[in-house]
């Protein structure tokens, strides 16, 4: 073989060898074949929901500001799994552990508001079922009482 061809070769054989272990990696069903993102790995049908949630944080003097991963310094997954998961949940507990966090950056943090965007999947495209619930973070002494 040529010089000339040799290095197009070798950058072909090196796409191709790392392409191989990219697929055959053990990654978990999440991130088939190459990402993570449940929209694309995940397989969706009629009468599913699908959420596109956003958590806002309702300050002492009655702001509202919106809340993201980076308030934490966490990742989108992590965020999903921790501050998300747990206004969703309604844990008042685990949800004032985020909200001591946030008033660092942002002052006391009285409730969690989240705005859910559900969709529904239907035959002829989606439904919307949007809904607004809010979680309040009572004072540790309001619930001695």
């Amino acid at each position: 073989m040529s010089k000339r061809f040799a290095t197009p070769s070798s950058v072909i054989g090196l796409v191709l060898i790392v392409q191989t272990f990219v697929v055959l990696r053990p990654t978990g069903p999440a991130a088939w074949p190459f990402t993570e993102y449940p929209m694309y790995s995940d397989v969706h049908f009629e009468g599913d929901v699908v959420h596109r949630r956003l958590l806002f944080a309702v300050l002492e003097d009655k702001r509202t500001t919106f809340v993201h991963a980076r308030d934490f310094r966490l990742t989108m997954w992590a965020f999903q799994s921790g501050p998300l998961a747990a206004v969703v949940g309604g844990d008042i507990d685990r949800a004032r552990v985020f909200a001591n966090a946030l008033a660092i950056s942002h002052g006391r943090v009285t409730a969690f508001r989240l705005i859910d965007r559900a969709r529904v999947l239907t035959p002829s495209g989606t439904e919307d079922r949007s809904a607004v619930t809010e979680l309040p973070l009572p004072d540790q002494q309001d619930l001695s009482q």
